[in-house]
């Protein structure tokens, strides 16, 4: 992939989409082959060393942390670049503020709805400071308007010349923000 461009992996479930994440992300491990990332071979890394090198990936079964608010769950992910609490809490109430989410910040994570998981699972993404974002099915059970809303923030991504590589089963969003989109096919 070249740097800024969006690539979206279609196929039909069990394709394989889920696992390219993975392996790329860290979270699986390659039985053959190389993962590179900006030139370094990465699929000896874990998930933690792979993202502070810039590569994050959302996930399609959203997790908040337990017990926390949604402007914590931001903040652990701006812990990956400061120590500092200021500064990471100034830092996730900015991405908050930007994505419309800033009303939620005192609210526990996991009272949220379904779209609004989605938007916090990319928001705590994003406060990691990546240059690469695996977005997984993030548009999966939304209704029309909140896959309005959810391909709106994509494009802002897009627009703001982060490299994306986008997972989704809706085609016209796939055609709308891709680069390119490569298929998959499960040889079952």
């Amino acid at each position: 992939m070249e740097e800024g461009e969006t690539v979206a992996i279609i196929g039909p479930n069990g394709a394989g989409k889920s696992t390219t994440f993975g392996l790329i992300s860290g979270f699986l491990k390659p039985s053959a082959g190389e993962i590179e990332f900006i030139g370094e071979k990465i699929d000896c890394f874990s998930p933690a060393e792979i993202c502070l090198r810039g590569l994050v990936r959302t996930f399609q079964q959203p997790h908040p942390f337990p017990g926390a608010t949604v402007l914590d769950n931001v903040m652990i992910g701006a812990f990956l670049r400061t120590k500092n609490k200021r500064e990471a809490e100034n830092k996730a109430r900015e991405i908050l503020k930007v994505f419309g989410m800033e009303s939620k910040a005192e609210m526990m994570g996991d009272s949220l709805t379904l779209a609004e998981l989605r938007m916090l699972e990319a928001c705590r993404a994003l406060a990691t400071g990546p240059r690469f974002m695996l977005l997984d099915e993030m548009l999966a059970g939304l209704t029309p308007v909140e896959t309005v809303q959810m391909t709106d923030f994509i494009q802002s991504l897009k627009n703001s010349g982060m490299t994306l590589m986008i997972t989704e089963h809706v085609m016209q969003v796939i055609m709308a923000l891709s680069d390119r989109v490569i298929a998959m096919i499960s040889e079952k």
